[in-house]
């Protein structure tokens, strides 16, 4: 299956979805109020389509906005919804991981919701994180932890360590603040990196390409690798390490602590 979404409506407060059969090329379509925040606000499991959006002009009107999770099926209609989230904020980050929804809106503090997606019908909302700063980017990594990737309540760069296995209280277990404020991680997850065999995350700011340990529950500064401009990306074959920017390509060796 494919799916084609639009805005329609005034001030974005409809999104339009077209389902495509790409064997058939039969076509359907639905809709549901509201806007995306980005790919990971959508997610096909068991034939249903979830979708979390935001309702309202955040700018002119933030105090009216709203956040909602509908769950559509086969045919594109609404088969379940849990509305009116944190009203007056508005989504930043958004993860489905199976039965589970992990939905992060903010206005002065970061609100991490836990949703209970087991009955399509009728979803739930079980916990509730609420922090200073916010998340744009949530990374699974395994045994119900996640990387965030945001900002701090003075808008400075922030990685977050989730703990989610009691789903009723969500923790952060753990935060690195760094001087900067921008990091193409924070709205594009193909600049983060995620090495889980080493438990290593790397993220560009400007310069920089900072390299992080995460390890008992503890998030660590290991290495800065320093380039003329701004660092691209980075990846890593076998035992290195490759970090890129316009100028320079450096090529690091790969251990477990860096």
């Amino acid at each position: 299956m494919k799916y084609i979404l639009k805005n329609i409506g005034k001030s974005w407060k409809k999104l339009g979805i077209m389902k495509i059969n790409i064997n058939t090329f039969e076509v359907k379509s639905g809709s549901v109020p509201g806007r995306l925040i980005n790919q990971f606000a959508m997610d096909e499991y068991n034939n249903n389509l979830r979708v979390a959006t935001t309702i309202g002009n955040y700018w002119k009107f933030r105090d009216r906005t709203t956040n909602n999770l509908y769950i559509l099926d086969d045919e594109l209609n609404i088969k379940g919804k849990l509305t009116n989230l944190e009203k007056g904020e508005r989504i930043y980050a958004v993860r489905f991981m199976g039965d589970t929804a992990y939905v992060i809106t903010y206005r002065k503090t970061d609100p991490l919701l836990v949703i209970d997606l087991k009955d399509p019908e009728n979803p739930k909302h079980l916990g509730k994180l609420k922090i200073p700063g916010y998340s744009t980017y949530l990374h699974p990594i395994g045994n119900n932890k996640f990387i965030g990737i945001g900002k701090d309540d003075d808008r400075k760069l922030k990685i977050s360590l989730f703990d989610m296995s009691d789903y009723n209280s969500p923790k952060e277990l753990d935060k690195y603040k760094l001087p900067e404020y921008w990091s193409e991680a924070l709205y594009n997850h193909h600049a983060f990196l995620w090495d889980e065999d080493n438990g290593i995350v790397i993220l560009p700011v400007g310069a920089h390409a900072y390299m992080f340990k995460i390890e008992d529950d503890k998030i660590t500064m290991k290495k800065d690798d320093k380039h003329k401009s701004n660092v691209l990306r980075s990846l890593y074959i076998n035992n290195y390490i490759y970090t890129f920017s316009n100028e320079e390509v450096h090529i690091l060796m790969k251990i477990a602590g860096i």
